[in-house]
């Protein structure tokens, strides 16, 4: 019947090489539908020999039942956004060599406020004449990262999150230093504004909307050099 349609289709799908938070939804869907038909072969079975409309009243009270009541492990494996592992940052980039020949290294004071913070990454790429996503894909060892500022990389694999290392050496590469406490510190807050849970790592997007949708032009800086 529709169940082993419903275990043929999963067995083809994870033959295929389907995604896993894609199976997962399947196998929720499998598992409900094997319990449903469970609960109805069992009411069957206990009101054989009853009369009149007991096993109707009983089947309609079935079908305005809540799975989750009877089951509340089904309702928690919900799929979730596959986590990409963290990539290697390095200061090491053509921004740090531009960036070299115009400033000498400077700490940003932890009593920074968030703001300023971002104000001082905003000025530097300005003056580069670089955008946040190309300075951020540098870093970030992610070319990927620079097609975001022309819509493109969302159909792709999932982008590393800007964590606090990450953060560290974006803002180096501009010459500018930064302590582990007020890189995690700054990334919960904007994760927070973001809508985020407030954690000290943001999705890429997030990240490059604080310098104005992934380029530096709010600030004036040219997207066409490099």
């Amino acid at each position: 019947g529709d169940l082993d349609v419903l275990r043929t289709a999963l067995e083809d799908a994870e033959a295929a090489g389907v995604p896993e938070e894609d199976l997962e939804l399947a196998r929720r869907t499998l598992a409900e539908e094997e319990m449903k038909a469970s609960a109805l072969l069992t009411l069957k079975r206990a009101t054989s020999t009853a009369g009149g409309n007991t096993l109707k009243d009983m089947m309609q009270d079935l079908d305005k039942t809540n799975l989750n009541d009877t089951a509340p492990g089904l309702s928690d494996t919900v799929p979730s956004e596959p986590r990409p592992p963290p990539c290697d940052p390095t200061s090491d980039t053509r921004v740090n060599e531009k960036a070299e020949f115009v400033w000498k290294k400077s700490q940003l004071e932890d009593d920074m406020t968030d703001e300023a913070l971002l104000r001082a990454l905003k000025v530097r790429l300005k003056k580069l004449h670089v955008t946040a996503a190309d300075a951020l894909a540098q870093c970030m060892r992610c070319p990927e990262v620079s097609r975001l500022q022309e819509g493109g990389g969302a159909n792709g694999p999932p982008l590393p999150r800007v964590d606090a290392n990450v953060l560290k050496a974006f803002a180096e590469q501009l010459q500018y230093g930064v302590s582990d406490e007020r890189a995690a510190r700054f990334l919960k807050a904007s994760d927070a504004a973001a809508g985020g849970p407030g954690e000290p790592e943001m999705h890429v997007p997030d990240f490059l909307a604080l310098f104005g949708s992934g380029s530096s032009t709010n600030v004036g800086a040219s997207t066409n050099t490099a």
